[in-house]
């Protein structure tokens, strides 16, 4: 059994390793972003655990019926869109939410699509 006191992060991390690269590339994509997965009110939104056992995941179903909650703002929801789309059979246009990502946010998808389809990891900077 997994101590109760093992972080998010670490339990989400394991939960991944099974899954296929796609959406384990969407999982690197939220714990690399770090700020929404800090926010209890937007965990309560996508993940879902177990404490008995000791175990997380991502529930993409429940992200996509909350995901045009107040709680999350223009570029957040930007940037889950495309996580989403990534784990799940999720739709969104690549073109229109790319204007509103942060620099931040485009980084970690453009890494995030790298992962997903096998590639080497890839450094995304600063736009020139």
């Amino acid at each position: 059994m997994t101590p109760p006191g093992d972080p998010l992060e670490d339990r989400l991390s394991r939960w991944a390793r099974g899954l296929r690269p796609p959406e384990r590339a969407a999982v690197t994509a939220l714990l690399e972003e770090r700020t929404l997965l800090a926010r209890q009110d937007f965990c309560r939104l996508v993940v879902s655990e177990d404490q008995e056992a000791g175990t997380a995941w991502c529930d993409w179903a429940l992200l996509c019926q909350n995901l045009y909650r107040d709680a999350i703002g223009v570029g957040d929801r930007a940037f889950l869109e495309l996580v989403l789309s990534l784990a799940c059979h999720h739709r969104t246009n690549l073109g229109s939410r790319l204007a509103d990502l942060s620099p931040e946010h485009l980084a970690i998808i453009l890494r995030a699509i790298a992962g997903a389809a096998g590639g080497h990891p890839i450094i995304a900077g600063p736009r020139l």
